[in-house]
Formats: C-alpha cells, structure tokens, sequence
C-alpha cells in the first residue's frame, strides 16, 4: 500500500521530492509529487508538477489526463481553459490513423449494441449514478456491453456484470486491442464514462472503434477533447444556453438530469428528531480540496452571521492527525470555530453524522456529488452556489433535480442569507427531517427509469442520424478516420 493510499500525503511529498532531487528527469515521481499535492488542494504546485511530468515525457498520457482534471478544482479555470488542454491532450496522444468501414447494420429502428467503458464498476462513489442507469435500461431497445477496467473486482461489480449482457474486462489490453475488442462487437455507441479521471481508456476510443462515440460524464467530467469523440450528455442546469462552446463535442441536452440516484438500502432511516444543542452546526462532507480559498473566506463571514456556530470537516482524509493538522491550518480563516472528523470503517459505519448536524455545506467551486446527494436523503439541506460553468455546477443540477432548487444561491449574498437563515429556523429543519426523503424519492433525481429513457431516447435519435447519412453514403456504414462526427 503506498503513502498515499494510506493518505499520509505529507510523507508522499517528501518521498518524491526526494526521488527527484537524485533523478530530476524521472516523470513519474512529478506526476505522483503533483497527485498528491492536488490531494492536499494545492493546485497550482499540483499543476506544476504535473507540466513538469509531461515536459520529461511527452507521451504521458496518464499524467496530461491528471493535468486536465486537477484543473477542474482550480476557482480562476474556465470551461475554455480546460476545453484547451484536453484538445492538447487529444493532438499529442490520441490516434490519428485511417479506420476502416463500419459493418453495423444502419436499421434506424433496431435494437442498439450499447458499450460502456468505465474504471468504476465497484464500490465507488460512481457507482450511485452509473448502477441506475445500467440497471433500468429497456433491454428490447438495447444490448448492453460492459468494458470494465476493473483491477480489483467486488461485490458491486457482480451486481455490474449482472446488469450486462455482456462483459468485458480490459485489464491488461492494449488500446489497440480495446479498440478491435470494441469494433469486434459490432458496438453501435460507445459510451466513455470515466473521462480523464483515473485508470482510464480514452486513447482506444481515439481509434474511433464504434460509429457513434458519446462522452458521458458521471458527476465530475469534462469535455474529452477527443475529436473521435461525437457528443456529450448533459442537462440544461449544468450547461445552460451558450456554454455549448466549451465541448469539443456536440452537446446533448437531456431534458431533466444527466444522472439519477440509487440509494444504498443499508442506510439508516432519517432521524426525524432534529439536532439537539444551543450550537447550530453546519458540515462539510466532502473532499477537502474540492474547497478553494474564497469559500473558506464565505464560511467564515456565515460564522459570524451565526452566533455560537461551528462547521464539522467529516472526510476519510482526517483519519491521519498530521492530515487533520494540515486542514486546520489550511483552514485558519475559520478559526477554532470548525470540528475534524476521520471516517475509519467507511461511511456506512457513520451515517449517524446526519442527525448530529443542521444544514451541510458543498464543496466550492468544486461541487459534491454523492457528498451532496447523500445527506439530502438523509434529510440534511445541503446550500450550494452555481459555478460559472458545468463542472462547477453539479451541485445545482443537484439540488435542483432533487426538488429543492431553493437550497442553491446565484451569489455569495444569497448564499450567506440563505444558509443563515436555514440553520437558525430549527423549525423548518424539523419539518425538512419529516419531508425531504419523501420529497426525493419522487423527484427527477430518484427517477432511474424516467432518466435511462430520456438517455435512449438520445441514443436513438444518435443512431437514426448516423443511419440516415451511412443510407446516403453507401447503405452499408460511414467510413471515418477517427475524427469526424456522427456521419
């Protein structure tokens, strides 16, 4: 197990720098010294090392990908800047050889050969929006394929193998071979669910192996910038009218949510007895990085808004006392006004954290995902604010799909009213403990089969516009040399 997988991240970063200092020109101690400094919310060093990486050894696509993510947490990155380095990344490692013609049938009406390449099959934070939609798909309409780059199977990824048709592990294939793995199958769209995060595929779907190529990101994605790559979902919260420029690829506005939710049913039933205590407290749950210098700036002005409150930080990376020592000094802005909090065991073992606080705080800019998804269903209110572009927006999209658009502010005025107010009207909270879960499970967010429908329906308008110009072409498949579009 390495120094950071046990997140004593500090000793990570000597570690490398060290490994540096002998071997200046080894790549891949600056691509790990710029992971785990990206880890400990240190972006631009982060960025850094990660450029520094890529200067030793241009064809790191491993650490060009890491680049292009670790942007997604900085506050002053726009939609644009990271749009560019992903077409960077898509011009120095993808492929730019002839492929030949598509043999796929262009019936517009049959059934779809549907392939899913993803690194998070398994008990991943993930897997609570990707599991809904392989699980409600209409298998009439559509045969499903997974490409799992999975190096440690689990009990979730039974439960993955058994919502597809087929199943296909990855590991240890080349990218060539993915991509004659995937044109092999006759996939009709392939659907790259993992994007630029880790352990992922990107550089066989550069082959363009299937007709039709869709990036969907779960949550925390970002353009590809893999001109292979046709369209991209999304929802018109997260990419409102205007920000379609920010996509190498052709937008798809699905008409509610990109994603919906499954619950684990272990969880506990919400604890409608509201918080007791004089001290309104406020949590963060999620990934302390995700959490940029204006926001502790903002959380300190609410503090002072709220007489006697505090915030409890509740995160696996407080486990290690020199971590929490870290954060709080990260944090000083705050004062001793904030609680650190480990999560040893995993988060199953401390849902019980719901009933002990009265609003949760997102992450910013960097929304939450599941961080935000989890303690509304546990009957918590989570404030958020909408960024200035997608990635920034999740938690809006959110709250939003989750029928209670009013828990996310235009603007930290707002924002300091509207998390004030909340956390000082205990009444509303009791009554929000009573009526939130109820309110959830029939909002568009908990709609796993309304949601795989409005997805097919793209899909199939996808397929009816390649069969349509595959017809015009030669009635049999489009020819492409893996950087066109749809046609």
């Amino acid at each position: 197990i390495s120094l950071n997988d046990l997140g004593k991240l500090d000793e990570c970063v000597t570690s490398y720098n060290k490994a540096i200092t002998i071997k200046p020109d080894y790549a891949e101690a600056h691509s790990n010294l710029g992971i785990a400094l990206q880890a400990l919310g240190k972006i631009k060093e982060a960025v850094t090392s990660y450029n520094k990486a890529i200067s030793i050894k241009p064809d790191y696509a491993e650490a060009h990908s890491n680049l292009i993510f670790s942007l997604l947490y900085s506050p002053s990155t726009s939609g644009d800047d990271i749009l560019q380095e992903a077409l960077k990344w898509d011009q120095q490692h993808g492929n730019n050889s002839e492929v030949s013609q598509y043999n796929n049938t262009p019936d517009p009406e049959r059934r779809l050969r549907i392939g899913y390449v993803s690194a998070d099959f398994r008990n991943h934070a993930v897997r609570y929006v990707l599991e809904p939609l392989l699980a409600e798909h209409n298998r009439e309409e559509v045969e499903i394929f997974c490409y799992a780059e999975i190096a440690r199977p689990d009990h979730v990824t039974k439960r993955f193998e058994g919502y597809a048709d087929h199943w296909r592990s990855t590991i240890g294939l080349s990218d060539k071979k993915l991509a004659d793995t995937i044109r092999t199958d006759m996939i009709d769209i392939i659907v790259d669910c993992t994007g630029h995060t880790g352990n992922n595929r990107l550089i066989a779907l550069t082959y363009k192996p299937a007709p039709i190529q869709v990036n969907y990101f779960m949550m925390h994605g970002t353009t590809s910038g893999v001109k292979a790559m046709d369209y991209v979902l999304s929802d018109p919260i997260s990419t409102p009218p205007g920000s379609e420029n920010q996509f190498s690829e052709e937008v798809v506005i699905l008409p509610r949510t990109t994603f919906s939710f499954y619950p684990d049913p272990d969880w506990p039933e919400v604890d409608t007895s509201p918080p007791t205590g004089d001290e309104p407290l406020f949590a963060c749950v999620g990934d302390p990085r995700r959490i940029g210098p204006a926001t502790i700036t903002l959380w300190a002005k609410l503090l002072d808004l709220v007489p006697r409150s505090r915030i409890l930080f509740k995160h696996l990376g407080y486990r290690n006392p020199k971590m929490k020592e870290y954060w709080r000094l990260k944090f000083k802005e705050l004062g001793d006004r904030i609680i650190f909090e480990g999560v040893d065991g995993g988060w199953g073992n401390h849902m019980d954290v719901y009933a002990r606080v009265n609003v949760v705080l997102d992450t910013l800019p960097m929304s939450g995902g599941t961080s935000s998804i989890i303690p509304l269903w546990m009957g918590v209110p989570v404030i958020t604010m909408a960024g200035a572009y997608y990635v920034h927006r999740t938690g809006t999209a959110i709250v939003t799909n989750a029928g209670v658009p009013e828990f996310s502010a235009e603007n930290p005025e707002d924002y300091l009213k509207i998390a004030s107010d909340l956390v000082s009207d205990r009444e509303h909270q009791a009554l929000l403990r009573r009526t939130l879960r109820d309110t959830i499970k029939t909002s568009h967010i908990m709609d796993a089969r309304g949601c795989t429908a409005d997805i097919e329906m793209a899909y199939r308008k996808m397929w009816r516009k390649w069969c349509k110009n595959a017809e015009i072409s030669d009635g049999v498949g489009s020819v492409s040399n893996g950087r066109g579009s749809t046609g």
